[in-house]
């Protein structure tokens, strides 16, 4: 199992088990693919979503906005969302997923 921390606070903020990969396919070290490797960002599912997700999700009506760490000291901002504009993968396929997690903001801790 990983999970993913604030890289500013250290903050828990989601594990492996709410990823998916580019093409919305359940995460896993067999399901990745070249778009998935070299990709920027981590993908939310939408169907496991943290409290603290659907909070500011549910803040801007699930339409766009950007994903703060919830710990409200930091208030780093750790990605976004838009429900409007899809975004085109490396192979050209419009079929990304709505929430993403910039990977330099997150940092990644296995657990045994």
């Amino acid at each position: 199992m990983i999970e993913f921390k604030c890289r500013k606070c250290r903050q828990l903020l989601f594990s492996d088990k709410e990823l998916v990969t580019n093409h919305g396919n359940i995460y896993s070290k067999e399901s990745l693919d070249l778009c998935s490797i070299e990709s920027k960002v981590w993908y939310l599912s939408e169907q496991s979503l943290n409290d603290w997700v659907l909070k500011q999700l549910n803040a801007f009506d699930w339409i766009k906005g950007k994903i703060i760490c919830p710990n409200t000291q930091c208030n780093s901002r750790i990605g976004s969302f838009n429900f409007i504009n899809g975004v085109k993968c490396c192979c050209d396929s419009y079929e990304l997923p709505n929430i993403h997690i910039v990977k330099s903001k997150v940092d990644q801790q296995f657990i045994h």
